[in-house]
């Protein structure tokens, strides 16, 4: 089963973040290392698996494009 750390992780890694091993962790998480570039596809990462968790759930009176919304704030393309 896969932690919400591990997630943070693997999206950090896929945004091309690189782990140092000289910077100090905090507790569990390793330190990354991003650029002004990777930062911004992180965030897109992360604002993506936010609206495919708003897609894939039912929040009641809540507008269901959120997902949508999410991503045209982020500049994302339904990704």
């Amino acid at each position: 089963m896969t932690t919400h750390t591990d997630r943070i992780r693997q999206m950090a890694q896929e945004a091309g973040a690189s782990f140092d091993p000289t910077f100090e962790s905090v507790g569990d998480n390793p330190a990354f290392i991003m650029s002004p570039e990777q930062l911004t596809r992180f965030a897109q990462l992360v604002a993506e698996d936010c609206a495919r968790v708003a897609d894939e759930n039912d929040f009641g009176p809540i507008p269901h494009h959120i997902g949508d919304n999410l991503r045209a704030r982020y500049s994302l393309k339904g990704e």
